[in-house]
């Protein structure tokens, strides 16, 4: 964890918050898209992403991402990240913009970690 993460984004996280386990989202997120194998890409990461917001562990949010995407081709990786801001932006007025942040700046610096400066949204 960088000295950045943990004074900007994880601020708020408990003293004896659990460590991001790889193994065990990277399950959940299959067992997700095995219930419904016609969802749209990035569902099963978007429905992650509220849960995690909704327990102000935004702060798994970046790794799981980073994880899911890493062999995704840059329209895949879009299409990903798009529904997961999508979720969000959803969950944001239930949860409070403060659970949510570690998520969305996490990975707003995924994007540019890869040197994706930005993905268009949908029409407002």
């Amino acid at each position: 964890m960088t000295d950045f993460m943990t004074t900007y984004f994880n601020v708020n996280l408990a003293k004896y918050a659990t460590a991001y386990d790889r193994s065990r989202f990277l399950a959940l997120k299959d067992n997700l898209e095995r219930l419904d194998p016609s969802a749209p890409k990035g569902l099963s990461i978007g429905i992650i992403s509220i849960i995690l917001c909704s327990r102000r562990r935004g702060d798994a949010m970046p790794a799981l991402f980073r994880d899911v995407t890493k062999d995704e081709s840059e329209t895949s990786l879009s299409a990903i990240f798009t529904t997961v801001r999508e979720s969000i932006t959803l969950v944001a007025p239930y949860v409070g913009m403060p659970s949510c942040l570690p998520a969305i700046s996490g990975l707003v610096g995924e994007l540019r970690h890869r040197g994706i400066s930005g993905i268009p949204g949908p029409e407002r």
